[in-house]
């Protein structure tokens, strides 16, 4: 029996041992192990390559070695981001558990209000580092890359603000459904550039192939106090135009106000404009020395071409001439749909004798597939009309488009 009894003592004294050993919730730290070497893992919810969120979730698991372990030490896990000459912390530091050797856990890193510093470099590179105390690296994670978000760019465009009118170039950044922008440039009527203190702050609210919905604020302050633009804008062609339409001065509603703004881009799209045979320039309506213009649109399906496009380019039809060679400078990367026209009176191209063109689209079916663009039908035939795909940094040429003259109603 008191074999039997010792036996039983011993066996549950181990079977204690081993309960005491285990540990539940965030981390342990097992005086009987020997821990040799620091280990430390962490991942995001977000995939490496793809655009930046506005917000990370991050996952940890480490073990930090026997010899760097101090019961008594703060240890905690930094964000970091590469920049141009050091990494940049992203906000505060996460603090682990004080006296937990070995753990686990997940924490949120946030986007700051204002963006990222300029100091950090695109692609973006993030990594997380295992520290003890101030500034002593035990481990680095993985790094992760992201891409800028798809509005992010260099925007040119116009402001109209009461009788005044501006032309803007603002640098707009997108970190998951936040799109912020500020130091927008603007070009005065002499032709003098002003950097302006600007501010923008957006959320976008809907997307569509073709268009993201935006709604948020943006104000700057210049020599006649602080303007502020708010309300809803729309971003056409992925990216490439922004148009808001009303803004607000300190509160008060402005109805004349309106702002558009076109994506800068780095490709060019060059080719030939050729009138029908035969046409007399001359003739009322006359086209000699009219402005003729090509257009890149995104989409026709908002029916209003002046909405869809993206860069263009303008000239004055020279005289007696039937055909003339064109250039489109700082296109961005995108699907387009060419488009030239002479409109003589300023209410687009719609009157008998203004001439039309569409890339792709043979002379005879010019006409038809525009009267269901301008007339904002809903039926038009897309299929009479070639699409164009830019890449960035490309350069696209005999890009050339055979207009139509709009015939006399019948």
């Amino acid at each position: 029996m008191n074999k039997s009894r010792n036996f039983l003592i011993a066996a549950l004294g181990a079977l204690a041992l081993l309960a005491g050993s285990c540990s539940s919730g965030g981390g342990s730290n097992d005086d009987d192990d020997t821990i040799a070497q620091t280990t430390f893992t962490a991942t995001v919810d977000a995939t490496s390559g793809t655009a930046i969120p506005d917000q990370f979730t991050v996952t940890i698991a480490y073990q930090i070695a026997d010899s760097a372990f101090d019961a008594t030490a703060e240890y905690s896990v930094h964000a970091r981001f590469a920049g141009a000459v050091s990494s940049i912390d992203m906000g505060a530091p996460h603090t682990l558990t004080e006296g937990i050797q070995t753990g686990s856990g997940s924490y949120k890193v946030n986007i700051p209000a204002s963006g990222l510093p300029a100091e950090v470099k695109t692609p973006y590179e993030m990594t997380f580092t295992l520290e003890k105390g101030v500034g002593e690296t035990l481990a680095t994670s993985e790094a992760y890359t992201f891409i800028p978000g798809p509005l992010t760019g260099t925007y040119t465009g116009d402001v109209h603000h009461g009788s005044n009118y501006y032309s803007y170039r603002i640098p707009l950044v997108q970190y998951g459904n936040r799109v912020l922008g500020t130091d927008a440039v603007y070009i005065d009527n002499s032709n003098i550039e002003h950097t302006e203190d600007f501010d923008i702050a957006m959320t976008v609210t809907a997307t569509t192939s073709t268009t993201s919905t935006l709604k948020g604020t943006a104000s700057y302050i210049g020599s006649s106090g602080k303007t502020s633009y708010s309300g809803e804008a729309t971003v056409y062609g992925g990216g490439k135009r922004i148009v808001c339409d009303k803004y607000t001065v300190e509160g008060s509603t402005v109805a004349a106000g309106s702002f558009f703004a076109i994506k800068n881009g780095t490709s060019k799209v060059s080719g030939t404009i050729k009138l029908p045979a035969g046409t007399d320039t001359s003739a009322a309506p006359v086209l000699d020395g009219m402005e003729w213009q090509v257009s890149l649109l995104f989409t026709f399906a908002e029916g209003d071409m002046s909405k869809n496009s993206s860069r263009y380019v303008k000239g004055l039809w020279p005289t007696g001439a039937n055909t003339i060679t064109y250039t489109v400078e700082n296109v961005p990367e995108g699907t387009f749909y060419p488009v030239f026209y002479i409109d003589t009176d300023d209410d687009g191209p719609s009157d008998a004798g203004e001439a039309i063109g569409l890339y792709g689209c043979a002379e005879a079916d010019t006409i038809a597939t525009m009267d269901t663009i301008m007339n904002h039908k809903e039926a038009i035939d897309m299929s009479k009309i070639q699409a164009l795909s830019v890449g960035t940094g490309e350069t696209k040429t005999a890009i050339d488009i055979n207009a139509a003259i709009i015939p006399v109603a019948p």
